[in-house]
């Protein structure tokens, strides 16, 4: 919702005024430099016309709501040329929740990532004994076998995975797991003498819920060296608007909406797309990541 606010901003000549009130935003206001960016303000001038203006679109979803299409290209010009009709020092206001839609395509221009980067430099949350690392981030909370299962991958694949990155690396590399829920599943597999192997660093919940959590994992990803995404707008923007180098997206369909909609930066990043009916999965299906292992680690 953020990104949206911003995207429009620039192309409307405009300022996004900082929802602080809102309880997502008020966490990371804590975390993060928003007057970092061109785009955004905590002020109100005294010129300003306080009255508000809403701005929904004419057509109503399933759920009651008017969000724009900003997935549709006559929507967004439709948005724009409303907003750019009004004077200056006018409140207009966007349904919450605000998908970004098309607008994302803009973060693949260097002084928008570069904007947004100065505003996400976090590194507060990184814990000192990550230094050089690969992120794995493991889609789970609301994708589970019962729930979202077309993004479900099998737990197997993430165990054969981490096994595969622990046997090439070298063993000053860590591997960091960004997750939800139980981690047992994953703990279990790399015990020795009964203790999780050194390499390994989990963060998790164990709620399937956002909290500040959230926060933390944004940050550790943006700061690796390489991202194992989940096919998740999460682990994509934290690749956008970080530092990591490479992007490997584990993606069962090789169709995500999200990731194409974001531009070159990712549309030219590995996929591998493990097979659903597997429970086996060989070292022969993580061979595009060598490359990369080599270019990053090795080198």
């Amino acid at each position: 919702s953020i990104l949206s606010g911003i995207l429009l901003s620039y192309i409307t000549d405009s300022k996004l005024l900082l929802p602080r009130y809102m309880c997502l935003c008020d966490k990371w206001n804590k975390l993060t430099n928003w007057s970092n960016s061109q785009f955004i303000t905590d002020n109100i001038s005294h010129t300003t016309d306080t009255s508000v203006t809403y701005l929904e679109s004419n057509i109503t979803d399933i759920y009651g709501s008017r969000k724009w299409n900003t997935e549709s290209i006559s929507e967004l010009k439709q948005l724009v040329d409303i907003i750019i009709q009004f004077k200056s020092n006018k409140i207009l206001y966007l349904p919450f929740d605000q998908p970004p839609g098309l607008l994302l395509k803009l973060l693949n221009m260097p002084l928008l990532r570069k904007d947004l980067r100065s505003v996400f430099n976090i590194n507060k949350l990184i814990p000192s004994y990550l230094n050089s690392y690969i992120c794995v981030h493991i889609r789970r909370g609301d994708v589970t076998p019962q729930k979202n299962n077309h993004l479900y991958v099998h737990n197997q694949f993430y165990i054969d995975l981490i096994d595969f990155l622990l046997n090439y690396t070298n063993s000053n590399i860590s591997i960091a797991i960004c997750t939800q829920g139980p981690i047992d599943w994953i703990s279990d597999n790399f015990l020795a003498n009964g203790n999780l192997n050194p390499r390994l660093k989990i963060f998790t919940t164990k709620y399937l819920m956002l909290n500040d959590t959230d926060i933390r994992d944004f940050d550790i990803m943006r700061s690796s060296q390489l991202i194992i995404g989940a096919n998740s707008s999460f682990s994509y923007l934290a690749f956008l608007l970080g530092n990591s180098l490479s992007f490997v997206d584990i993606n069962r369909h090789n169709d995500s909406i999200d990731r194409y909609s974001l531009g070159h930066q990712l549309e030219s990043a590995i996929s591998i797309n493990p097979d659903h009916h597997s429970t086996s999965f060989s070292n022969e299906l993580f061979k595009p990541i060598i490359p990369l292992l080599n270019n990053l680690f090795i080198n």
